[in-house]
Parts: structure tokens; sequence; C-alpha cells
């Protein structure tokens, strides 16, 4: 009957380490979630100072700073570039075709310099990751809209480099 009551006794303390060490995960979890919610507001609050003294816009993560930025300047063929840019680094293809589309719609007809650089960044688009018959289309619709001289004279350039 000893026997049984220091079994018990040692059953009884094996289930204690075993509570400590759930305690111990437990709080040891706590102490993650705490600190990810912690760098998660710091990084909202880095976000909104830099929306705040308008630093933002030097650096922009995400799409909504992009956005922001075409809106303030729909005519910088640089802005929608690296808006593009952004979304080729997220291997988002179509998103960046259509910011250039959509480029082309914004961007004054008189500012022909403008559109032929977003153009220029559309055909090395198509010629990275298009294919023959989207490089192809390209060059034509970029032809149409600009002097296929100056358009042919880029994609040269480009397959001189490639």
């Amino acid at each position: 009957s000893d026997d049984e009551s220091t079994d018990s006794s040692s059953d009884s303390s094996g289930d204690e380490s075993e509570d400590e060490d759930a305690g111990f995960k437990s709080s040891h979890k706590a102490r993650k979630k705490a600190a990810a919610k912690r760098r998660e507001e710091e990084e909202i609050s880095r976000r909104e100072a830099a929306l705040a003294d308008g630093t933002a816009d030097e650096n922009p993560e995400t799409a909504a700073d992009f956005e922001r930025l075409v809106a303030s300047n729909p005519n910088s063929s640089e802005v929608w570039i690296k808006f593009m840019a952004f979304h080729l680094s997220l291997a988002d293809i179509d998103s960046a075709r259509n910011v250039a589309n959509r480029a082309f719609d914004r961007i004054e007809f008189r500012q022909e310099g403008e559109k032929l650089n977003v153009w220029t960044a559309l055909l090395t688009l198509e010629l990275k990751y298009g294919t023959d018959k989207s490089l192809q289309e390209t060059i034509d619709r970029a032809s149409q809209h600009n002097n296929p001289k100056q358009v042919y004279l880029r994609v040269c350039e480009m397959l001189d480099k490639a």
C-alpha cells in the first residue's frame, strides 16, 4: 500500500510538471502574440507618421501609396513605371499591364514623351514576361499611339541588350 501512495504522489508531481510546461508554453505563446501585435502597431504608427509628414510619397510601399501618388501626379511616367515595378515585384504581371493601360488613359495627350516612357516599360515587360504574340501586339499598339520609328528604335535597343 506504501508503493501505491508513492506512485500516486509521483503521478501528481508529474502532473504538476506537465502543468508547468503547459503554463510555460501558453505564456510563451502569449508573449509571442503580444510581441507580434506590438510590431504590427509600430508598423502602423510608422506608416501613419509617414503619411502625416509626406514621406510616404517618397517611398511608396503599398498599392494605396501608389494610387495616391498617381492621383497627385497623373502625367508622371516615373510614378506609373514605379507602380508597374511594384506589381512586378509581387509577380503580378497582369496588374502591371493594367497600370500601364491606366497610365495611357490618364497621361495628357500632349505628354507624348511621358506616354512613350510607359510604352517602353510595357514593351520591356512583354519582352521579359510575355509571349511573342503579346510582344508583337504591344509593339503594334505602341506604334499606333506613338511615332512608329521611335517605338521600333526602343524595341531594337531592348533586343540588343537582351
